[in-house]
């Protein structure tokens, strides 16, 4: 190679580089704006489940019914801030919890994030797993 030639491959080694490290930055910032968006919408799952239990447990003494529509009015209060997102809610009055998904499109495709939250009565010194379970055998046993 001549030293004309030599430079010129250089230059376009370095060019090749700069290219390349550009992308490689852009995609490290776009990963974690993503990062960052999944971590908020996490959040906002659990907070609605959180207070889809709570409007479950403030409810008692009320019909099913009632019980139910006031977790799933609960809940869209809670994602009310996001208008695009349409949750998935699932209450439970005989589990005392609720379980919020919330996906990334309208189409309920792409990820989805979900949270589930369970009542425990105060001074409970089971886990909820375990209240759970105790509160099912005292049902089933009538």
């Amino acid at each position: 190679m001549t030293g004309t030639s030599l430079r010129k491959y250089r230059v376009g080694v370095i060019a090749m580089a700069a290219l390349l490290l550009a992308g490689a930055t852009s995609y490290a910032v776009a990963q974690q704006k993503t990062a960052a968006a999944d971590s908020k919408l996490q959040a906002l799952a659990d907070h609605a489940a959180l207070a889809g239990v709570n409007a479950l447990a403030m409810t008692e003494g009320q019909t099913d019914a009632k019980r139910l529509e006031a977790a799933n009015d609960a809940v869209r209060k809670a994602i009310a801030s996001r208008a695009g997102i349409v949750p998935i809610i699932s209450p439970s009055i005989d589990d005392m919890k609720v379980s919020v998904a919330l996906t990334t499109s309208n189409t309920g495709r792409g990820a989805a994030f979900t949270a589930t939250a369970r009542y425990v009565q105060p001074g409970s010194s089971l886990s909820p797993g375990q209240a759970a379970d105790a509160l099912a055998k005292k049902r089933t046993r009538g």
